[in-house]
C-alpha cells in the first residue's frame, strides 16, 4: 500500500543523499531558472545547464514527461502554455493522467525508488488536479507490487 503525505513544507531529512542513493525520485516542472529542477539537477547532481535546458525544451515541445535517469533520479513534467492574451492554458485531465502514469511507470521500470516526491510550481500546473490523479492512482494500485511505498506531495 502506498502512503500519501501532503505537506506545506519541504521534504524532511537529508533529501540530497536520499535522492543520490536512489531512495527518492523527484518530480519537477520543465522550467529553467531558479526552480526545483535546476536546484536538484545543477547544484546537487552537477548536471550541465545546457543538458538541463535541452531536456526542458524537449519535454515542453513534445508535451511529454521526461526523466534525467540514469544521471539523476528526477522526472520532469511539461509546463502549461501561456496563451497570447496572458492567460494560462492548463493541461487537460487526460494529459495530466498520462504525465502521472509516466512518472509511476518510470519509477517502476527504471528508477525503482521507495519515495516519489512531487515538488511542482503551481503557476505551471494545476496541483489540485495532479493530487486528485495521484490519489486515484494510489487507490487503483492498492494490491500491486510496486517499488514506491510513499508519495510526498508538496502543496
Amino acid at each position: 500500500m502506498i502512503e500519501l503525505i501532503k505537506t506545506h513544507q519541504k521534504f524532511p531529512g537529508d533529501i540530497i543523499n536520499d535522492v543520490k542513493s536512489g531512495k527518492i525520485h523527484i518530480v519537477c516542472m520543465a522550467q529553467n531558472g531558479l526552480t526545483h529542477l535546476n536546484v536538484y539537477a545543477e547544484l546537487h547532481y552537477k548536471l550541465s545547464k545546457p543538458l538541463i535546458n535541452q531536456c526542458v525544451d524537449l519535454v515542453n515541445s513534445k508535451k511529454e514527461t521526461g526523466t534525467l535517469f540514469p544521471q539523476a533520479n528526477i522526472s520532469i513534467l511539461p509546463k502549461s502554455e501561456m496563451r497570447t492574451d496572458g492567460i494560462k492554458n492548463h493541461h487537460n485531465i487526460s494529459e495530466l493522467e498520462k504525465f502521472i502514469d509516466d512518472v509511476f511507470e518510470a519509477n517502476q521500470e527504471y528508477l525503482k525508488s521507495e519515495i516519489i516526491y512531487f515538488t511542482l510550481e503551481s503557476s505551471y500546473i494545476n496541483k489540485g488536479q495532479v493530487l486528485d490523479i495521484i490519489e486515484k492512482k494510489i487507490a487503483s494500485e492498492i494490491n500491486s507490487d510496486l517499488y514506491v511505498k510513499t508519495i510526498w506531495f508538496e502543496d
